[in-house]
């Protein structure tokens, strides 16, 4: 009763998977635990460094041999304008220099290098990868499946869905609304379409 398509291809005893929380609560040693008790563990690293992902792929593969997954976070193409931004940041300094803040502070980093991840997970033959908001290069998951890793994509939209299949992955999460923080819209848009609207 719990093996499933999903659990042979993954090979997995039981059908239940550690979510894959990024900014701490998913330690090396929580994802081993699920592993070792036959489930999928999975390696919250959208805001890992490249050291740091490695570092972690590493201390998990100690702690067990089991299969475990690592979830990045794929980036949005921004579209910025330095002459909007210039204005926002005028329209800020008046704040600043009323609150003694200094004027044009630098922008820090928002986020890590999705292509310096990617190849982390590459050459630590990690055996899951999944990502959430949006779909990566085709050149990546493609590279990902010819190395033997199993490649899960995020939906929150039955568009989303369809998309992620199109791209040729292997498993497919429907997040809900209940998800911490991430859009939510799947189950709304079936239960849209299943009652006609």
């Amino acid at each position: 009763m719990l093996e499933t398509e999903l659990t042979r291809t993954l090979k997995i005893q039981y059908p239940i998977f550690l979510a894959p929380m990024a900014g701490g609560p998913t330690t090396p040693e929580l994802v081993a635990a699920i592993s070792n008790a036959g489930g999928l563990g999975n390696l919250g690293a959208g805001y890992l460094t490249p050291e740091q992902l490695r570092s972690m792929i590493r201390e998990i593969k100690q702690l067990t041999d089991q299969p475990f997954g690592v979830n990045l976070f794929v980036p949005e193409q921004r579209i910025e304008s330095e002459e909007t931004i210039g204005q926002m940041a005028d329209h800020l300094n008046i704040y600043r220099v009323e609150l003694g803040i200094a004027q044009n502070p630098a922008i820090q980093k928002y986020s890590e290098s999705f292509e310096e991840q990617v190849q982390v997970l590459l050459d630590e033959e990690i055996p899951v990868f999944s990502f959430t908001f949006g779909i990566p290069p085709q050149d990546v998951i493609q590279t990902m499946k010819q190395r033997g890793t199993i490649v899960i994509g995020t939906a929150t939209t039955i568009e989303e869905a369809k998309q992620l299949e199109a791209a040729g992955v292997d498993a497919i999460v429907a997040q809900g609304s209940e998800a911490g923080g991430h859009r939510g819209t799947f189950l709304k848009s079936v239960s849209d379409t299943q009652i006609g609207t």
